[in-house]
């Protein structure tokens, strides 16, 4: 074959038909999705930046748990809206829309010169598309959605790396760079590159590849991101931070029925496709093996942070499942009809849980409609200048209402960070009063300085079951009525009609 006739099958076989079904499975998502409301976190999380953007601290003017890499992350899609005059919330899947297609076409480039066929990479591809948007569903846009698709093109180069292969010098850097960004997002994801670069220097017993491309725009990302903090967010650091870490425990819930979950989503495909890949360990391409023990540390940080979100296991369950299908590749056709069904049936799991939350969240649904009353509740009575407030332990109502009420926040935190530890230790079987004095005391201050901003409305979270306390009745107002300068500032609220039981609304009166 001429080489003419070798550059038009190897661009056939880039462009063909191969994007445009996962592109579709893509947009399709999305749009699915855009009829529903943000996540409350994801919707903290871009109206923050917006308050960093407007010249605010990291650490002060915003206050929070999480490291800031994410907060200047989403200063892309904020900075979209202003420019185009887009709402925000639009901008933002725009954003994520875009990382998914960085991921796809990263993946498929090295799919193809891993000597993957078309048909197999379309329903990777295909695959992945169906993970990053309905497999994510309400956690869309979460850090751990945002990782997951920076991280794999990292982690299918690392197993193009395990098989002997030689990347492109500028390509490695970039996928590098946007794999330290992903895995730089939380503190427990550094298990991942530990686990995988240990596999790459037993496999091939090279310290070079410790500096190869992909390796060093990781940790120049990290550099730069280290360097940021020191200079951005040295509030966060060296004060936020301290204090948090003394009360965040009352945030960690124990859940056995979490178990029963990670059982069906996560340890039965990978411990089917750990033995499928064991059985046939002479065969399997080194991007399957890369993929399935890389899920192993992002599961182990879902178990470490101990809170039971569904989104801490997003990574685990998503990398877990492409390296099952990645499995497929180099099979026997008898273990390849048994990896198909392990496939199917996790995919199948994975998928009704967002199609039952989807149809919920849709206007009309009965996940939609509250949020968009109380939505509507928060844009009649508090005017585009003023702010308001909730008294909760639960980033809700404040988010995602504040996105698209289009009104301010009163505070600097999403929720009532220390107020969690002060119920805990107040009601608990064992007493730490010094620590006990902590928490009232910043908590408080918290509510002092909130409450100074004179918020038009303020709700108070009254549900049966609350974030982080369960069950408990302690009362919100009476606790913070035992200070008198907050029982001289609430003297100007008065009690209105909620639209939701689960919230008592007080508004400010006006002079």
């Amino acid at each position: 074959m001429s080489l003419r006739g070798k550059r038009d099958e190897r661009g056939a076989d880039r462009l063909g038909g191969l994007i445009v079904i996962p592109l579709i499975v893509i947009l399709v998502g999305v749009l699915l999705l855009s009829r529903t409301f943000l996540n409350h976190d994801v919707s903290w999380v871009l109206y923050g930046s917006g308050v960093l953007l407007d010249g605010g601290w990291f650490g002060s003017d915003i206050v929070a748990a999480n490291p800031p890499l994410v907060w200047w992350i989403y200063h892309v899609p904020n900075a979209l809206a202003r420019l185009t005059g887009l709402p925000v919330e639009h901008a933002f899947r725009a954003f994520i829309v875009a990382l998914a297609l960085f991921s796809l076409l990263a993946a498929d480039r090295l799919l193809r010169e891993g000597g993957h066929n078309r048909i197999f990479r379309c329903g990777i591809l295909l695959l992945c598309a169906l993970l990053f948007t309905l497999g994510a569903y309400r956690d869309f846009g979460q850090r751990e959605h945002i990782t997951a698709m920076l991280s794999l093109p990292y982690l299918l180069a690392a197993g193009r790396r395990y098989d002997g292969a030689v990347l492109s010098g500028r390509f490695a850097f970039a996928i590098g760079v946007a794999a330290g960004l992903g895995i730089a997002l939380k503190p427990y994801f550094a298990l991942v590159p530990l686990v995988v670069e240990a596999a790459l220097l037993l496999r091939r017993r090279q310290l070079a590849l410790l500096w190869r491309p992909e390796a060093i725009g990781a940790v120049l990302s990290g550099i730069v991101y280290a360097a940021a903090i020191l200079l951005f967010a040295r509030e966060w650091l060296f004060e936020a931070v301290p204090d948090i870490s003394k009360v965040y425990w009352a945030f960690e819930q124990a859940s056995p029925g979490h178990w029963l979950r990670i059982t069906l989503q996560y340890l039965l495909p990978l411990g089917l496709g750990g033995a499928m890949a064991w059985s046939s360990r002479q065969n399997i391409s080194g991007m399957a093996l890369i993929c399935l023990l890389a899920s192993v540390p992002f599961l182990l940080a879902a178990v470490i942070q101990a809170k039971y979100y569904s989104y801490h296991l997003y990574p685990a369950f998503t990398l877990g499942l492409i390296a099952n299908a990645l499995l497929l590749r180099n099979l026997d056709p008898s273990r390849q009809r048994i990896q198909r069904v392990v496939v199917a049936f996790a995919l199948a799991i994975n998928l009704v849980t967002p199609v039952l939350w989807l149809k919920a969240s849709q206007p009309g649904g009965q996940l939609f409609e509250p949020k968009a009353e109380l939505t509507d509740f928060v844009r009649d009575h508090v005017d585009r200048e003023e702010t308001y407030l909730a008294i909760s332990t639960h980033p809700y109502p404040g988010f995602p209402v504040s996105i698209y009420a289009d009104r301010r926040w009163s505070s600097a935190s999403n929720s009532r960070i220390f107020l969690p530890a002060v119920v805990r230790l107040r009601e608990g079987t064992e007493k730490d009063a010094e620590l006990l004095a902590f928490a009232e005391q910043k908590e408080r201050a918290a509510m002092a300085r909130d409450i100074a901003g004179k918020p038009a409305l303020v709700l108070v979270d009254k549900a049966e079951i609350r974030h982080a306390i369960g069950s408990s009745t302690f009362d919100f107002l009476e606790f913070y009525n035992e200070d008198e300068d907050f029982r001289e500032a609430w003297k100007d609220y008065r009690r209105i009609d909620s639209p939701s039981p689960e919230f008592e609304a007080y508004v400010r009166r006006r002079n």
